[in-house]
């Protein structure tokens, strides 16, 4: 029955999006002159990987289980107030079953809107502003990969990333040297799925996580010329573990988690070349789960990625990335974590610690609405692997590669 009911939610979408697509050119021409503006994708990748899985049992043959299609749109209320949604469905192996939900779904209102500085509120489904990327991972169009670096932008828990029901705060000041801008998010976290579970306690549980009261914020820089761009964001998510029954004699109850994200981030353009980098430091604090190991606990975390992009024209590209996570930057090796649970019995490879990838990938824009994306990732290391994909930890493997290859079209 749950089967029958997803693929007919997938139907739905698909006949809407081909919909949209068969609109006469006269709507199109009358949008340009409404209030109301609609658009939409559809992203299909096949993955075929070495030794582990990503997103799908991509190990052998390969994959399709990795597909994204929204519908997004706004409506201009009157200059200063507009309204923005997005309606997705999204495959991605086990970690998402493709059920349509609303990624964002908020009220802008433009409080102060002058030529060289300005003051909005946005409240909501919104966006969580940090990173370079976070904001616009959610159409293949608007990022520059078909997987963001994993360090990072975390595809196993995308929801908890993507965005929160939140009051949203920004605004911007045009100075002579460039355009800074900040952006503050106070709200709940999004932990409707079971992805938070996999990656905090490593495993799916009979309680559930429940968010609290959280804070993201970024502010950036961008000078005239557009050709440096920084940034520093800081992410503080707050969330209660509620045990079900069956688990209460383990808890003094509820547990909480706290944790702690900064990020760095730098991006140098040229005419045909780009150069990106982040760097960020994490900390995950839990008290009262008993889930996590407490030699896993209050430990930072370190991330960072560097990432070229060469422009041959403005069809073709080509880029090139080094990503590298850390679960604990003074056990880089996971070897010190290793030894210590193996004292109390527990058997952990160390190599699930860390995670290292080299990738290339190349870019091809056939026209507005098509593009292609190929890319080939070495990896060593299993931090970032989906363990839903991998519920037989003795088949995982240090060592890995994947194949990824995209096609995506946009109306």
């Amino acid at each position: 029955m749950l089967k029958k009911l997803t693929l007919s939610k997938w139907h739905c979408i698909i006949y809407l999006s081909l919909q949209l697509l068969l609109l006469p050119d006269s709507v199109y021409a009358a949008s340009k002159f409404s209030n109301v503006h609609m658009s939409g994708f559809i992203m299909q990748s096949y993955i075929k990987t070495e030794n582990n899985n990503f997103l799908g049992s991509s190990v052998g043959k390969g994959s399709l289980g990795y597909t994204e299609i929204g519908i997004n749109g706004f409506v201009k209320v009157s200059p200063r107030l507009q309204f923005a949604s997005q309606l997705l469905s999204r495959r991605a192996g086990k970690t998402d079953d493709g059920k349509p939900r609303v990624d964002f779904a908020l009220l802008d209102y433009r409080l102060i809107d002058k030529s060289n500085y300005g003051l909005g509120l946005r409240m909501g489904r919104v966006k969580n502003p940090f990173g370079f990327y976070n904001e616009t991972r959610d159409v293949s169009f608007t990022r520059e990969n078909i997987i963001l670096p994993q360090s990072i932008y975390f595809e196993r828990t995308r929801d908890l990333s993507v965005s929160s029901d939140a009051m949203h705060v920004y605004g911007h000041k045009q100075t002579t040297i460039g355009l800074f801008n900040g952006t503050f998010v106070v709200g709940m976290p999004r932990v409707t799925d079971e992805n938070t579970e996999y990656a905090l306690l490593g495993d799916s549980k009979s309680g559930e996580f429940v968010a609290k009261p959280s804070l993201i914020g970024r502010v950036r820089f961008e000078s005239n010329d557009s050709r440096i761009t920084g940034a520093f964001s800081h992410v503080r998510l707050f969330l209660d573990y509620d045990p079900a029954e069956s688990e209460a004699p383990s808890f003094n109850g509820n547990g909480e988690v706290d944790f702690k994200m900064n990020i760095f981030s730098l991006k140098y353009n040229l005419m045909r070349w780009s150069f990106v980098g982040e760097y960020a430091q994490r900390k995950v604090k839990s008290d009262g789960i008993a889930y996590i190991p407490s030699d896993a606990n209050n430990k930072t975390g370190e991330s960072f990625y560097v990432q070229s992009i060469f422009r041959f024209n403005h069809k073709w590209n080509v880029i090139a990335r080094y990503d590298v996570l850390y679960a604990d930057k003074e056990d880089r090796d996971g070897m010190k974590f290793t030894k210590l649970l193996l004292a109390k019995q527990v058997a952990v490879k160390n190599y699930s610690r860390y995670a290292k990838d080299i990738m290339l990938g190349v870019q091809f824009k056939m026209s507005r609405y098509w593009m292609s994306r190929l890319e080939l990732h070495s990896v060593d290391g299993t931090a970032w692997l989906p363990k839903q994909d991998n519920a037989d930890e003795s088949m995982i493997e240090r060592k890995w590669k994947m194949l990824n290859y995209s096609m995506s079209y946009r109306f």
